[in-house]
């Protein structure tokens, strides 16, 4: 949801459009479930409405929902009312793995809560486990990937403490989605994948000025950040860094999405190039 709204959809892919629902289920379509405008352009160099359905492909969509597991959970039923066969959390992660740098994809088909434990949907669990084997391949010697699961938190991790004790739970990475859009696909009976890319790193501080600055949406509030570098001018230091960590994250998606193809590899979709290609050096598996 943004600003307490539940997002409606686009007039071209309203439930309501005749047998659109119907024609995406024989089909197949993976539904991308989106936080931030900067990650959407990383599958589709247009603009993105907030809280529709967007058709990238004829095997894909993506609704951009802002940041939080509510607005996940709106647009996962966006997507599956659309007709959504699978479903992929999709976008920038904080790092937890100390020896994950930043601009690293994390490939993830499970879930690590605050005990420790994996929680593994049942439903469709082999696929889903599939479908993140296809991509790491596909990625092998093209991305830094790591496999590993992810940990939602229901804030942003700002300070290297607050990641030690997340990175408790044995996941990879920590975003404030994935964890909803599994539950989703649990519910709706599909397989998911989450495609995280590391932005700031085990190691790196927030500075409370950036956090204040950044709306639901992930638009970044000029007047508020500019008075909050005033009282903190220290944290103008640390701006460059994490400035270059982001664009490394959304580097690496495009890339993701480049090599993944119009499918994202998903599961019982079309891909013309299903088939892993070789993998090569450098990939972390």
């Amino acid at each position: 949801m943004i600003d307490g709204r539940a997002p409606h959809l686009g007039p071209s892919l309203s439930p309501a459009s005749p047998g659109l629902a119907a024609m995406a289920a024989r089909s197949g379509v993976v539904g991308v479930v989106v936080a931030l405008p900067a990650e959407a352009r990383c599958l589709v160099n247009r603009r993105v409405p907030f809280g529709h359905a967007v058709a990238v492909s004829p095997q894909m969509r993506i609704c951009l929902g802002g940041i939080g597991a509510r607005s996940a959970e709106a647009s996962c039923q966006v997507l599956l009312s659309t007709g959504a066969t699978a479903l992929v959390s999709w976008g920038v992660a904080a790092g937890l793995d100390p020896s994950l740098s930043a601009g690293t994809l994390v490939v993830a088909w499970q879930i690590a809560n605050s005990e420790g434990a994996l929680a593994t949907p049942q439903v469709a669990a082999r696929a889903s486990q599939a479908w993140a084997d296809r991509v790491a391949s596909r990625l092998a010697g093209r991305a830094r990937v790591a496999r590993g699961s992810v940990v939602s938190a229901d804030h942003m991790l700002r300070t290297v403490a607050d990641k030690r004790v997340a990175a408790e739970t044995g996941a990879a990475a920590a975003d404030m989605e994935t964890a909803a859009v599994a539950a989703i696909a649990q519910s709706a009976a599909v397989p998911w994948i989450a495609l995280r890319a590391i932005a700031d790193t085990a190691h790196v501080t927030l500075p409370p000025s950036v956090l204040r600055a950044i709306d639901q949406t992930g638009r970044v509030r000029v007047g508020h950040l500019v008075r909050a570098l005033v009282q903190r001018p220290e944290d103008v230091l640390q701006l460059p860094a994490l400035a270059r960590g982001f664009r490394a994250a959304l580097r690496v998606l495009r890339t993701a999405a480049g090599e993944a193809g119009p499918a994202l590899l998903a599961p019982d979709l079309p891909d013309d190039e299903r088939a892993p290609r070789s993998a090569g050096h450098g990939a972390i598996a």
